[in-house]
């Protein structure tokens, strides 16, 4: 039975009681006066009454707190967050049930563990330092670590913990709030994921443009050196030591062309016209070419599908694709080993570019498989980063997978990588196919012949401007040759009517190709125009039509390459 305990009341009661009896000595209730009997009873009866009014108060503060207990006992076990609380050496003592349903493990089975037990492996050292840094500073703290359910999956918690200091010679304990942060943990790596792909598209835009522009400035020095060399060629017989010079002159710089194609292919500004062409006999090609650049110790294996489709790409886009894979894996393995080129009919794939484009349709699917070093993940998630590279210095650009990437993207596939640190590296790329067959063309087509008809040729470089003039009078064309381009629309504007076509560059100050065209246009209706570039093909073809563009030639180029499409462009005209 609980004890009451005496209030200020109840003792001046008893206290009046006891004074009153030691008045009656040994005085007997029997021989009491009525009058006194009276007033004992009224005392004992007024106490009485006290003393119920007082076990109501406890009784209704008994379910006050039973009360309290239970809307506690339902908030800590109902909360949203989980509670517990640890001893010294980390062995859960106490625990709700949200904390037991978030590892999926009964409370008594909780409660009977080590927090450490799930705690994931990786996040030990982290677990440890806060505990320890509690025992030492006696502050709240916090730490974020991976807790591990009953079934083995992870998931991010914030721990938030108060060091409770012990009493009666009971040590001291920890009290944990858990947060399940897993959320919160994905937002910020969706988060992070975007601003990686944001400053890589604002760093390929960047080094798109600049490397655009030096490409245009190098193709305009290839353009005569190529152009001069040839000439030089077509004069000498093949005995000559000139001829000999220039045809080592001219496989420089066509090495040094193929150069400036990775640099534009990177920067996506080379446009050049897909078709429908045989994947596999790319790869038998780039093999073939390959097989004698890499070292004896590296084996090369096909494992090549039978009767694949043609895909829609451009031949010498998907040789540098390859190329520059096989060279990066042959960097891989130092000491030897396999590469394995495969080539499989991937059937239907639907994917999202970089940009946010859909792409859907049927791929085929080239692999490169080789037994290097491999790569981390870090270094996966970087290696299509321009200047990216893990070789020494002088050892590598950092731009072929930089390139094949942009290659890639350019032809609307998509590229994979998987990658194991000392087992080897796989790259799957996936092409669309063709609904066209494959146009069989005839190596020996016939060149075009000049003509004697007269041309306006402009262009702001002087050595190209002297090459073109010397291609095309050598071909029989009369060529009147202009390095400003206001001039030449000032001469224009008045014997427009002498000149049957007109070549000019495209980037020039003052005017821009597109720019002049509209205003030769308006000059002489339909005149037509062939535009030279350092940049690639990327006109579309309603800014041909309505400029009346008949071709577009693109640096460095050979002077049968202008010369046929001088001459197809004045056989349209006169149709």
């Amino acid at each position: 039975m609980t004890r009451i305990p005496e209030d200020d009341d109840k003792k001046l009661l008893r206290i009046r009681a006891e004074q009153w009896l030691a008045s009656k000595g040994e005085k007997k209730i029997t021989k009491m006066k009525t009058s006194e009997i009276a007033a004992f009873v009224h005392d004992l009866e007024t106490h009485q009454i006290e003393l119920e009014m007082q076990n109501e108060a406890l009784r209704e503060a008994q379910m006050q707190l039973s009360e309290a207990r239970d809307q506690y006992s339902e908030l800590y076990n109902q909360a949203p967050i989980g509670y517990l609380t640890t001893d010294q050496h980390g062995n859960i003592t106490q625990s709700n049930l949200t904390l037991s349903m978030m590892l999926d493990v009964p409370r008594d089975k909780l409660n009977e563990n080590l927090l450490s037990n799930f705690v994931f492996r990786d996040d030990q050292d982290n677990y440890y330092r806060h505990r320890v840094l509690m025992g030492k500073t006696q502050t709240p703290s916090s730490c974020e670590l991976r807790l591990v359910k009953a079934n083995g999956n992870k998931f991010w918690v914030c721990i938030d913990s108060v060091w409770v200091a012990g009493s009666d010679n009971k040590p001291w304990q920890l009290r944990s709030v858990v947060h399940d942060i897993s959320g919160r943990r994905k937002a910020e790596a969706n988060q992070n994921m975007l601003q990686r792909e944001l400053r890589q598209s604002q760093k390929l835009q960047a080094i798109g443009i600049l490397s655009g522009g030096i490409a245009h400035e190098f193709n305009n020095v290839l353009t005569p050196i190529i152009g001069f060399a040839e000439m030089i060629m077509a004069d000498k017989p093949e005995s000559a030591a000139d001829y000999e010079y220039a045809n080592m002159i001219l496989g420089s710089a066509t090495r040094a062309a193929g150069l400036i194609e990775q640099l534009l292919a990177y920067g996506r500004q080379s446009r050049s016209v897909r078709e429908p062409l045989s994947l596999a006999a790319c790869v038998e090609d780039a093999t073939r070419f390959i097989s004698s650049s890499l070292s004896s110790n590296i084996e090369i294996r096909e494992e090549i599908a039978q009767g694949l489709a043609p895909i829609l790409g451009m031949k010498n886009e998907i040789h540098q694709v390859i190329l520059n894979l096989c060279i990066n894996a042959s960097h891989a393995m130092p000491h030897g080993g396999e590469l394995t080129i495969g080539l499989t009919q991937s059937g239907h794939r639907r994917f999202t570019d970089s940009a946010g484009n859909l792409h859907e349709g049927q791929f085929q699917c080239l692999s490169l498989r080789d037994t290097g070093s491999g790569m981390d993940q870090e270094t996966i998630d970087t290696c299509f980063d321009p200047f990216f590279t893990t070789k020494d210095v002088g050892q590598g650009t950092g731009l072929g997978l930089s390139v094949v990437q942009g290659i890639v993207a350019q032809l609307d596939g998509d590229i994979e990588v998987d990658s194991w640190v000392g087992v080897g590296t796989i790259f799957r790329i996936y092409l669309p196919l063709s609904e066209e067959a494959i146009k069989i063309v005839d190596a020996k087509t016939e060149h075009l012949r000049g003509g004697n008809e007269t041309l306006l040729l402009i262009d702001d470089e002087p050595l190209v401007l002297r090459l073109v003039t010397r291609m095309l009078t050598k071909s029989g064309y009369k060529v009147v040759s202009y390095l400003d381009a206001e001039e030449a629309l000032q001469h224009f504007a008045t014997q427009g009517q002498n000149y049957d076509l007109v070549l000019t560059d495209y980037d020039m100050p003052k005017l821009n190709g597109n720019e002049l065209a509209e205003q030769l246009n308006g000059i002489i209706p339909n005149i037509p125009i062939i535009l030279m570039t350092g940049y690639g093909e990327f006109i579309d073809e309603q800014s041909r039509q309505s400029h009346s563009i008949a071709g577009v030639l693109k640096k460095p180029f050979k002077h049968q390459e202008i010369t046929d499409l001088v001459r197809k462009a004045l056989n349209t005209k006169a149709i």
